[in-house]
């Protein structure tokens, strides 16, 4: 990890923090080392390359309203997404990461981590709906049921239906909406499919 970070978005005055495989695997989960160092940002940044590390910028409007954890034995500050905020992000970016598939695989790991305080802290910073439904159904999934009921109380009772993996030309066939998340999933995870 790049313990230059805070230091480097603090004298461009930007805020950041780091997220998605890479807050995931600082939360301990995550099947893999990620390869790339991934931060968000808010504004666009071209990757960089400082000797051996990779770094990959993603553009996320709510920076400033992600919920930040304080991690222990760090060497030097470092803004991580909770493991909460994490969880959300790796839904809104999942066509970043390598889908949906793989952001429930990280968010199964995140079990023993998540709390419902931590769930509502990040919920209320996440502007998007389609991300919270999308959420709540890899939730339920998941069968992490306080969870997925504490997302589904803050949604509003018309929804608009939404796929479950965005950027993909891929249509399962047969796709229903899921209730009550009016979720289509159009890669058959609800089905087990892999």
């Amino acid at each position: 990890m790049a313990n230059w970070l805070d230091t480097y978005f603090g004298l461009r005055r930007q805020p950041y923090y780091v997220g998605l495989l890479s807050a995931a695997a600082l939360h301990g989960s995550s099947q893999q080392a990620p390869q790339v160092t991934q931060v968000l940002a808010t504004k666009p940044m071209r990757p960089m390359e400082v000797g051996r590390l990779r770094i990959e910028f993603h553009v996320k409007s709510s920076v400033t309203q992600t919920p930040l954890a304080l991690l222990p034995g760090l060497p030097a500050p470092l803004a991580v997404s909770t493991p909460e905020a994490t969880a959300l992000d790796l839904i809104a970016f999942s066509h970043r990461i390598g889908g949906i598939r793989r952001a429930l695989e990280v968010i199964a790991g995140f079990r023993s981590v998540m709390t419902l305080a931590g769930l509502k802290e990040a919920l209320s910073a996440e502007p998007q709906t389609a991300v919270k439904q999308r959420f709540g159904y890899v939730l339920a999934l998941l069968g992490l049921d306080r969870l997925a009921a504490e997302v589904h109380k803050g949604l509003s009772e018309r929804l608009a239906a939404v796929t479950l993996q965005t950027h993909s030309e891929f249509k399962y066939p047969k796709t229903t909406v899921s209730q009550p998340w009016m979720v289509l999933d159009n890669v058959g995870l609800g089905r087990g499919e892999k």
